[in-house]
């Protein structure tokens, strides 16, 4: 997985550098020491200029509504719904690292796996649903194939509902 860093923002290769021993998210070797510890805002490995920001466990728990909070520290917090997490609220706060994610799967080479070998659950193997396609793929061979009567209408009705890969991304 490929992270950015949050001090620089540029783009983190895999085992380049260690990680924050506190808070665990990567930066790069030159910004580590340019920020004299981690960017991330609010963790133990933070300069000591930095302001550390001081946020309850029931602050982070009780707070789904959307509304600002009043927490004991600037900036303070909001729940964003839309990312599902809380996010610094003014200042100039650099998020934590985002994990790039992969391109989206193909709709085309999904439907042609489940109309084509739709009983062995390839299209589900491809799509991430592994739990589906272990399923489609066990009644099958266990059966010595009898079991395609059912997995076969399965895996059509599949490729033409499914529109989204496990992680949610819409096939394109």
């Amino acid at each position: 997985m490929e992270y950015i860093c949050p001090y620089c923002r540029g783009p983190i290769t895999e085992g380049e550098v260690p990680e924050c021993p506190s808070c665990h998210v990567p930066h790069h070797l030159e910004c580590w020491h340019e920020n004299k510890g981690c960017s991330v805002p609010g963790c133990s490995q933070a300069p000591d200029d930095e302001t550390k920001i001081v946020v309850p466990a029931s602050a982070l728990h009780g707070n789904q509504t959307g509304r600002m909070d009043t927490i004991t520290s600037n900036p303070p917090l909001i729940w964003n719904a839309a990312k599902e997490r809380f996010e610094f609220v003014g200042g100039n706060v650099v998020p934590p690292p985002i994990p790039i994610r992969a391109e989206s799967k193909s709709r085309i080479t999904f439907t042609l796996l489940g109309a084509i070998l739709g009983p062995l659950g390839l299209h589900n193997f491809y799509a991430g649903y592994a739990g589906k396609g272990a399923a489609q793929l066990l009644i099958s061979v266990l059966t010595c194939g009898w079991g395609a009567i059912v997995t076969w209408p399965w895996a059509i009705v599949e490729i033409c509902v499914i529109n989204r890969d496990s992680d949610k991304r819409l096939m394109d």
